[in-house]
């Protein structure tokens, strides 16, 4: 499913029927830095970044924090879009990420996939540039606790 229909065709904001966001898209993190959802299903997420000048460091390659933003959002999302109907919440405990390439321009292509569920979900994240160079991991745990 994309995840854009998922929402009623706009950015994935909803999570779930009946979820209100307390910030609208527009005015979110994921919007902020350029965040694009692309796929969006049972147990994977996968989303991009077209990298502009503004998301390099003092160096000219993306810093980690980016990466960091890219996974965490991917599972946060994957994981609430399948629990908030339930009357749980899904918020981030941990995020691991390594930068394994720099990058200074083009697309990073995130691809999430969930490996183990419970009141703790885990997801893998690899974040790759346009050419499929993968350039950080990203091991992130979400927690899923009753509202």
């Amino acid at each position: 499913m994309d995840a854009r229909a998922a929402s009623g065709g706009g950015p994935v904001t909803a999570r779930s029927p009946g979820f209100e966001p307390a910030v609208p898209w527009e005015r979110s993190f994921d919007a902020l830095y350029g965040l694009e959802y692309g796929e969006l299903g049972e147990g994977r997420v996968e989303g991009r970044v077209a990298v502009a000048e503004h998301h390099l460091d003092a160096s000219g390659v993306v810093p980690a924090g980016l990466y960091a933003a890219m996974a965490e959002s991917l599972a946060s999302v994957g994981t609430a879009v399948e629990v908030v109907g339930d009357g749980a919440v899904a918020a981030g405990l941990s995020n691991a990420t390594t930068v394994l390439a720099g990058v200074g321009g083009g697309v990073l292509e995130a691809r999430a996939s969930c490996r183990g569920r419970g009141a703790e979900w885990v997801w893998e994240v690899e974040v790759a540039d346009a050419g499929g160079r993968v350039c950080a991991v990203a091991t992130v745990v979400i927690a899923v606790r009753p509202r």
